[in-house]
């Protein structure tokens, strides 16, 4: 048995339709429209996917709550215009709203940093020059006539498009990955060197990232059997309420030799980079919103 998390960062899409539909129709087409999506969502399972029509501007605009904890500010293309006297003549009035608790914005925060890291979809941004703290997903539609990749930093949210106006395909195995996130690596290294810094993504006050030893079967508090049987996993999302009782599956082991002979149940990419803990940031009003661009 694997976490929910374990779909979303390896985009196991069976694993996200059973999420939705736990969660239910018009719960998940309400959140989306909180979120600013206003187009015409299909009532069927497929839209747990992310099937209906969007724009990149809708995308990053919805992928901003993640970044925000939970608020959306709400994008504009025209800052001010001014006369050539100088003299104002419009100004936007920017303004923000909560769209998700901070809790559930943060959980998934954490698990799209992940996506970020060594082993999820993401995993290569690293080695394509992008080495700040960020989150986001990757798409890919059937056919490979779209690939997508929509992330954040503390500071920006981008999301990028490949494909063509026709519904046709970009070529075999034309991933998000692979099309759609060097163009966004490209974008954010620019973006740093005109003033918009990645810092740490913000986070909900107090959070401490500790991670908990979980069971992978029991989704119980894993002990020396579950390690024994590589069922053990430490779940580090932020907010995670861990569970109380003990894995009662397995037999928990009396003695055993050492710390070295129990085994763990190996990370996704076989090391520990990506079981990332979430860094504690204070809000406070100095910290910048990520704006989508």
């Amino acid at each position: 048995m694997k976490p929910a998390s374990f779909g979303l960062i390896l985009s196991r899409n069976t694993m996200s339709v059973r999420i939705g539909n736990r969660a239910g129709l018009s719960n998940v087409i309400q959140s989306a429209q909180l979120a600013g999506f206003h187009g015409n969502i299909s009532r069927t399972p497929a839209l747990y996917l992310g099937t209906w029509e969007a724009s990149p501007l809708d995308i990053a605009s919805a992928y901003s709550v993640f970044a925000n904890g939970g608020v959306r500010p709400t994008p504009y293309i025209i800052d001010h215009i001014t006369d050539s006297q100088g003299q104002p003549r419009f100004a936007i009035t920017k303004s923000k709203r909560t769209v998700y608790s901070q809790r559930a914005a943060n959980i998934t925060s954490s698990i799209l940093q992940q996506v970020c890291k060594p082993g999820g979809t993401a995993g290569k941004i690293t080695t394509l020059g992008f080495k700040s703290p960020c989150g986001g997903k990757t798409g890919t539609t059937n056919n490979y006539t779209n690939a997508w990749f929509a992330g954040y930093t503390s500071n920006l949210t981008c999301s990028v498009w490949v494909g063509f106006d026709s519904s046709t395909k970009i070529l075999e195995k034309g991933y998000g990955g692979t099309l759609a996130l060097p163009v966004w690596v490209d974008i954010m290294l620019a973006a740093q060197k005109e003033g918009y810094p990645a810092n740490a993504i913000r986070t909900r006050p107090g959070s401490e990232g500790q991670a908990v030893l979980v069971c992978r079967e029991s989704n119980q508090l894993a002990h020396s059997g579950c390690q024994y049987a590589k069922t053990a996993y430490f779940e580090t999302s932020a907010g995670y309420q861990a569970p109380a009782n003990m894995c009662e599956r397995h037999i928990p082991m009396a003695e055993p030799d050492s710390e070295e002979s129990i085994p763990y149940a190996e990370p996704l990419d076989g090391s520990d980079d990506n079981i990332p803990l979430a860094e504690p940031v204070e809000e406070t009003d100095g910290i910048p919103y990520a704006t989508p661009i």
